[in-house]
């Protein structure tokens, strides 16, 4: 099995928690995803586990992190009949990374949400204003 194929499985057993209207908690899924894998065995059997757990938790944080905030919205993560509207959104709750479906993101969630998508969106055009003016100074002095 290789790297890509298992990535593949974890988005794919993401995606089918949230279709299926599931929270998905990195340290909860990492756990499940390795203990559906029993098939280590021998003396060095901890250590491939730890090794196992490492990696797909490495891989559960990366494939959660599709959901966080970003510019622009991955069309694979998006509400049908909206634009940017994603199906989840990464939360933090009892200071655990949670993945959670939209409709079940509390007001307060939404709300905080939409402020880091406000705050964003401030950096990115006072990032444009930046290099507008950067242009304009290395004109100038060429």
């Amino acid at each position: 099995m290789s790297e890509t194929s298992v990535y593949s499985e974890v988005r794919k057993i993401i995606a089918d928690k949230i279709a299926a209207g599931e929270i998905v908690i990195v340290d909860w899924l990492t756990h499940e995803i390795v203990a559906g894998k029993p098939g280590i065995e021998g003396t060095d059997t901890e250590f491939y586990r730890v090794c196992a757990y490492t990696h797909v938790k490495d891989l559960v944080k990366r494939c959660v992190g599709k959901y966080d905030a970003r510019p622009e919205t991955d069309r694979q993560l998006t509400l049908a009949g909206f634009e940017h509207l994603q199906v989840a959104y990464t939360v933090d709750r009892e200071g655990r990374v949670t993945l959670v479906p939209v409709d079940q993101l509390s007001d307060s969630e939404i709300i905080g949400r939409a402020k880091a998508y406000d705050l964003m969106a401030e950096g990115c055009r006072a990032h444009a204003r930046e290099l507008r003016s950067y242009l304009r100074e290395r004109r100038s002095a060429a």
